[in-house]
């Protein structure tokens, strides 16, 4: 218990951090070591999506008379910090990583905010538990906010890296190539580039 209040401890501060970071983010510079830590984000953000689903996945199908409601209540508070506290480490990491050139402005904005949401849910989320689980219907809706949350924020950072429409993309109809006259055909573009993609 001693140790975990130690890391709950820090989760105000890391909050009260990334807002202050999000207010002035255009002035911010960041020095050599925080690139690094920004390029760390792919490294770290499948912990709060793997530990949230964990814990939403505890808390909706788990039956509160199958496990010791001691052990669970440990369980849960573990789960949840650890959920919460990775997230806003994380979502850190991304926002010192959006400060490099070279992303889809749109696509960032999207992917920035959703993961803002995310991580506040699961920190407001850990700070008021237990007032969330007298209610069941709560819980419910929390839940399903949060993995709807972890699944439009993931959508959106896959297109960041992958391009766009890169989840569903097994699932949609091709585009059909334009064709192009001999004479205006590029040789690259229109040539080879084809049979790349294609082979």
């Amino acid at each position: 218990m001693r140790f975990q209040r130690i890391i709950a401890a820090f989760l105000l501060p890391l909050t009260v951090l990334f807002i202050f970071l999000l207010l002035f983010e255009n002035r911010m510079v960041l020095p050599a070591g925080l690139q690094v830590a920004g390029r760390m984000h792919p490294l770290l953000l499948h912990f709060p999506v793997v530990l949230l689903v964990l814990y939403c996945i505890w808390v909706l199908l788990i039956p509160k008379n199958a496990i010791d409601s001691l052990v669970r209540q440990q369980v849960s508070d573990w789960l949840l910090l650890l959920s919460a506290m990775s997230a806003i480490v994380t979502a850190l990491m991304g926002l010192f990583l959006s400060k490099e050139a070279g992303y889809d402005a749109e696509a960032l904005r999207w992917h920035k905010w959703s993961a803002v949401s995310v991580s506040f849910i699961a920190i407001l989320w850990y700070n008021f538990r237990h007032r969330i689980a007298k209610t069941k219907w709560v819980t419910a809706s929390v839940a399903l906010v949060s993995l709807a949350g972890i699944i439009f924020t993931g959508h959106q950072g896959a297109e960041i890296t992958h391009g766009q429409n890169y989840l569903f993309a097994p699932i949609l109809p091709e585009k059909l190539e334009q064709t192009v006259s001999i004479d205006e055909a590029l040789v690259y573009t229109h040539l080879v580039q084809p049979i790349l993609k294609a082979k």
